[in-house]
């Protein structure tokens, strides 16, 4: 973990405004991705049956994206995406510029950048129509896939009303951990702002393990006893590490 600098993607109510061995208090490790046809030409031979219809699935998805740009050998294409990014998600988590180096074509980068965009925003959705539930499987694969392929580590906060109602996510930090003041500042300094009453806390480990290290425990344990001095309820803190997902709350850690 690191030191947290800046503060960046802001989003408003409802829109912007501005792998690895898994322990018990992991909360799911599903895949997102659309429907679609299965394509004959893709080496399922050894998968389980459901893991051949979900590869499947998301090779046929990406095909259909890549065609609007690209027709002429579409499928071709996306079988090599996801050969080299390892999934759906993974592509659409893929910089801009390493997908316009892999493809050579700009164009067809910028429209998988902007399909990711699109599919957060609705997953976004999804959380703004009540009062967010931490075990809502929307809330998890909305998180997961903020934090999908990032090769640094990002904190991001959830902020709600005293109804736990959702008021905005922000990505408030990111970089090296190794001074907790310095994560402080921008993470209260926004809920502050904008008022909120609770909180919830994910950041992602590109290493792949969701196990929270001795430094994430220092910071949970110093973000509640900031929180409470100033009113606010940390709900969570969770961590995302590939598909797995591990609450510091269901581990006794928050509370």
């Amino acid at each position: 973990m690191g030191i947290f600098t800046r503060v960046d993607s802001s989003h408003g109510p409802c829109g912007p405004s501005d792998g690895h061995s898994y322990s018990p208090n992991c909360l799911c490790n599903d895949e997102l991705g659309p429907n679609g046809l299965d394509p004959s030409d893709f080496d399922l031979r050894d998968r389980k049956p459901q893991e051949k219809e979900a590869q499947g699935r998301q090779l046929a998805a990406l095909a259909q994206l890549v065609r609007s740009i690209e027709p002429s050998g579409a499928e071709n294409l996306a079988q090599k995406l996801i050969k080299e990014f390892g999934s759906l998600g993974q592509v659409f988590a893929t910089t801009t510029s390493k997908i316009a180096q892999f493809t050579g074509n700009n164009l067809l980068a910028a429209m998988l950048s902007a399909s990711r965009t699109a599919v957060l925003e609705g997953l976004r959705e999804e959380i703004c129509r009540s009062p967010v539930n931490l075990r809502d499987p929307n809330l998890l694969v909305y998180l997961k896939a903020q934090m999908q392929g990032e090769e640094e580590e990002h904190l991001h906060a959830i902020f709600l009303d005293s109804q736990q109602r959702y008021m905005r996510d922000e990505r408030v930090a990111s970089g090296d951990w190794s001074t907790i003041t310095i994560r402080l500042r921008p993470l209260f300094g926004r809920a502050m702002d904008i008022r909120a009453a609770k909180l919830v806390l994910c950041h992602n480990h590109p290493s792949g393990d969701p196990t929270p290290s001795q430094a994430d425990i220092a910071f949970t344990n110093e973000v509640q006893k900031v929180a409470r001095s100033l009113g606010i309820e940390l709900l969570d803190h969770l961590i995302v590490a590939g598909t797995a997902t591990f609450s510091m709350r269901s581990a006794g850690m928050v509370g």
